[in-house]
């Protein structure tokens, strides 16, 4: 399968994030992933565009998050961009096979947030950021069964 890409792009509004989300989910249906896997990488796109819009700009509109999705051969990667304030690199790296720090019996002790970071490491093969001039990348991998790496 020659490797096929989508660009998506939207203003930087909470509103819009389940544009994307849909979109991801979507995508999904033309890759041999299940529906499991096109669930969980709707929330972990989600995820890092909410992460944009908070944490980037700041919640802010009128700035943009872009979105590449390429479907290759044997994986998907999804590339979240934007220009605003960059996440300490570390910060990713300490998420890695980060046990959520919560007692399930007690509902209150659920955190309402930090857990995206958590999530997508979790569920993507791979998961990277990278700053190129103004621009951040945080680019998500996930491979189809049978071809992990």
């Amino acid at each position: 399968m020659e490797s096929r890409e989508i660009r998506l792009t939207i203003e930087s509004v909470l509103a819009n994030v389940p544009l994307i989300g849909a979109a991801a989910r979507k995508l999904c249906t033309l890759t041999p992933l299940s529906d499991s896997d096109a669930h969980a990488i709707e929330l972990c796109v989600t995820e890092a565009v909410v992460n944009s819009i908070k944490h980037g700009y700041d919640h802010q509109s009128g700035h943009t998050v872009d979105v590449l999705f390429r479907l290759e051969a044997d994986r998907v990667v999804i590339t979240v961009s934007d220009s605003g304030v960059p996440m300490n690199p570390r910060i990713l790296e300490e998420k890695k096979n980060c046990a959520l720090p919560c007692d399930p019996a007690d509902i209150d002790s659920i955190p309402e947030s930090g857990r995206g970071l958590a999530i997508m490491q979790g569920y993507m093969d791979d998961v990277r950021y990278r700053v190129e001039g103004p621009d951040k990348h945080l680019v998500l991998t996930k491979s189809y069964p049978d071809n992990k790496e």
